[in-house]
């Protein structure tokens, strides 16, 4: 349809519902993005904030902000199905057009998003999203997302779960990705691949992190290991660069107390939890506490400056 005739369509539009010659035009308050809300008995648009207006007879909504036109969008159908969505903006001009495919079963297949530029200009760059079966099963999708040379290419499991992924930009892949599970879908590892980096982590079968593995050029540079005790995390290491980072913490009724770090081998923090809120943070150097934090939420209350464990200036509230 030619931009002109579109906004000839538009205007008409509009006329039916100002004039309510279709009474199937339903009234709402809305949220800026067109989602209505509670239904509104006035028959026209709220002089403050978001309204909406659907216009069944039509098959379109029109948004409007403090009672003005603001958007618009039409639906075109083909036998009760839903074939192409337009928005529009307040003089009628297409932003964006959407048409669907589908299969011979009449399943959704794929997406073809165009963005509309002002005047005359023809709609332009083609956005596509489409999901088609990989093995004749059907146990396996993959769903694609992208235009041009850029592409997110996804494979997903029975459950809808991904197991495959390439992103490619301007035509080159610039990341791929791979997730391995058990039986019943349960994540067993990942591992993402960009550039000469790759990432691994593993874990158990209550799909717990367990360790995070970073290679550059096929080498490790860092290895992240996580220790539970039941459902808590209890501890973190992180070997790298000749460095060794080591996080414990305490937990009591679901909550986390007590919070220390180190790094090889010498304390570099500790947190203290009197409440879900309130906690007392301790910064050493060398292995000695020098700065002492009171906090509670993101406030901080006080700060204490330590020499040989005496505080010997205080500074109040928050900095």
């Amino acid at each position: 349809m030619h931009l002109i005739s579109r906004r000839v369509v538009f205007v008409l539009f509009i006329a039916m519902a100002a004039s309510g010659i279709s009474s199937a035009v339903e009234w709402y308050r809305s949220s800026p993005g067109g989602i209505p809300g509670t239904p509104l008995t006035g028959g026209g648009p709220e002089a403050v904030g978001w309204s909406l207006s659907v216009d069944n007879g039509s098959d379109s909504r029109f948004l409007y902000l403090d009672g003005e036109l603001f958007s618009s969008t039409v639906y075109y159908r083909s036998n009760g199905r839903l074939t192409a969505r337009e928005n529009l903006d307040s003089s009628g001009a297409v932003l964006s057009r959407v048409e669907y495919a589908y299969d011979q079963e009449g399943n959704p297949r794929a997406m073809y998003i165009t963005s509309g530029t002002s005047g005359d200009e023809v709609l332009s760059e083609l956005y596509v999203e489409s999901d088609t079966p990989v093995n004749s099963e059907g146990n396996f999708h993959r769903h694609t997302a992208g235009s041009s040379g850029n592409w997110r290419i996804t494979d997903l499991n029975q459950f809808g779960q991904p197991v495959a992924r390439r992103v490619l930009d301007s035509g080159e892949i610039t990341v791929e990705s791979s997730w391995v599970r058990n039986d019943e879908g349960t994540l067993d590892e990942e591992i993402h691949r960009f550039g000469n980096e790759e990432r691994r982590s593993r874990y158990d079968s209550n799909g717990r992190l367990l360790e995070e593995t970073i290679f550059r050029n096929n080498l490790i540079v860092l290895v992240r290991s996580y220790f539970w005790t039941n459902l808590y995390l209890t501890r973190v290491e992180e070997r790298g660069e000749g460095q060794l980072l080591v996080r414990e913490m305490e937990w009591s009724d679901d909550r986390i107390i007590h919070e220390t770090r180190s790094e090889n081998g010498v304390i570099t923090s500790q947190i203290k939890w009197d409440t879900a809120e309130e906690r007392v943070e301790t910064l050493f150097r060398d292995g000695k506490a020098v700065i002492r934090v009171y906090w509670n939420g993101d406030t901080r209350l006080r700060e204490e400056f330590l020499r040989d464990g005496e505080i010997i200036r205080t500074r109040e509230g928050d900095v």
